[in-house]
């Protein structure tokens, strides 16, 4: 409780004397600056008697200040009269709870009085001043999982160093607030981040950066990279807690390099679905350079991933910069279908056995033979028996309604359509295999 609040009932107005400090203006308070305002702050207070809230002046001369008090006195305005100091303009000013540490001239040297900040809500000096400059991440009062990468980023912004080193203050308040987190968490290794994130936020980063992207290899990738202490801390962090982490320029090229060593490692070693799987689960799903080397090992078809496999990728990697949806769409032609059935000998199709065979079997076959280079001399001569059936067959299939797309037009005059308007799109020479796009 601040001293309007204490002594509210005693008095109406509050008068300071601030000198030349710096002053923001403040939602209910009246600066002095020259002679024509101290002609309306007494007006003010000859008004005491109707005031329903307190009044707070602020005056800059000295000279004005002391007629200010006379003037009270003789018209008997319960007014307190004070010398404000820099801390008291900054409590005020701010809506803040001052730490003992912070001295006047540290206010008035870093120009503090100068910044118009957010003071709707009363918090602590730190809190106000790591707001103002880095964001609501540090408004928090307990610091979770959730919050790490956001105080981290904004820690290591490409403007952070320039602000710390105009406000050396900021060290400080960072200091004292992770001193708080540290005191309020339960967990072990957040008392520990928050410790070292007061001491080097950025080299902090880049540990948590390497945590984040190899975690989930071998641990030998891990310790190419980071000494056997380093890697003790970031080991009892959750890799949840980093998962969404932005790498740290260095550290992404460390990570780069060890990933490019193990896939080289590997070359014709991942030759089974178990394997496959084990692989992309290593992966991070954050680099473009993973899903080149998850689609390098499909393309040299050491294994025949199953649909299941694809899924997997896809799911890995659908946030992955520089992989579009297409791409991933893509990886479906990887799955092999089943082998069509193959005509043996002197057995004979019905018409509708062969437009099974061709919508079910045979399309979806050929779709992958096409993107995978196959060819099946077996089912070919089954293709070429096809072909002699629907050339034998063609005109009777197309004067039958139910076969030939011919008669689709008069079906669709011959439906109670009303007004509705139909488009009827001619696509010449289409692949059979965007049929699915239409």
């Amino acid at each position: 409780m601040n001293v309007f609040e204490k002594e509210r009932n005693i008095y109406k107005v509050f008068v300071s004397y601030i000198g030349d400090l710096p002053h923001i203006p403040t939602e209910g308070v009246f600066l002095v600056d020259d002679d024509e305002d101290y002609v309306r702050a007494c007006r003010k207070l000859s008004q005491f008697s109707k005031l329903s809230e307190c009044r707070r002046i602020w005056v800059r001369s000295r000279n004005h200040f002391v007629w200010l008090r006379d003037f009270s006195e003789q018209i008997g305005c319960p007014a307190l009269f004070e010398e404000k100091t820099a801390r008291l303009v900054l409590s005020e000013q701010w809506n803040i709870i001052l730490p003992e540490w912070l001295t006047d001239d540290d206010i008035i040297e870093q120009k503090l009085l100068e910044i118009d900040t957010d003071s709707k809500q009363r918090v602590y000096f730190e809190t106000r001043l790591l707001t103002h400059f880095f964001g609501n991440a540090f408004q928090v009062d307990i610091l979770n999982t959730s919050d790490i990468v956001p105080v981290i980023q904004a820690l290591v912004d490409t403007n952070a160093r320039e602000t710390f080193k105009k406000y050396p203050l900021l060290r400080k308040c960072l200091e004292v607030r992770c001193t708080h987190w540290a005191n309020k968490s339960q967990e072990p290794w957040l008392k520990e981040l928050c410790s070292r994130l007061s001491e080097n936020a950025e080299e902090v980063w880049q540990w948590l950066s390497l945590w984040a992207g190899l975690h989930g290899y071998p641990d030998k990738l891990l310790e190419y990279v980071l000494p056997p202490e380093q890697i003790l801390f970031v080991q009892k962090i959750p890799p949840s807690a980093v998962a969404d982490i932005p790498f740290e320029p260095a550290a992404r090229e460390q990570i780069l390099t060890q990933i490019e060593f193990l896939f080289k490692k590997l070359k014709n070693q991942v030759n089974s679905n178990d394997e496959f799987r084990k692989v992309v689960k290593w992966t991070t799903g954050k680099l473009f350079e993973e899903y080149k080397y998850i689609s390098l090992i499909l393309k040299k078809k050491q294994v025949l991933p199953t649909e299941t496999d694809i899924k997997m990728v896809q799911e890995k990697f659908k946030s992955c910069p520089g992989v579009s949806e297409s791409l991933l769409g893509s990886l479906v032609y990887f799955v092999k279908p089943q082998k069509p059935s193959l005509l043996e000998g002197e057995e004979i199709w019905s018409t509708a056995e062969w437009i099974r065979w061709t919508s079910e079997e045979y399309i979806p076959y050929r779709i992958w033979q096409e993107h995978n280079n196959y060819f099946d001399e077996d089912l070919e001569q089954t293709v070429a028996r096809f072909s002699d059936w629907y050339i034998n067959e063609y005109a009777s299939i197309h004067k039958d309604n139910d076969l030939s797309l011919t008669h689709c037009l008069g079906k669709i005059a011959s439906t109670d359509s009303g007004n509705d308007f139909t488009i009827i799109l001619l696509v010449d020479c289409l692949p059979i295999a965007f049929m699915r796009l239409l």
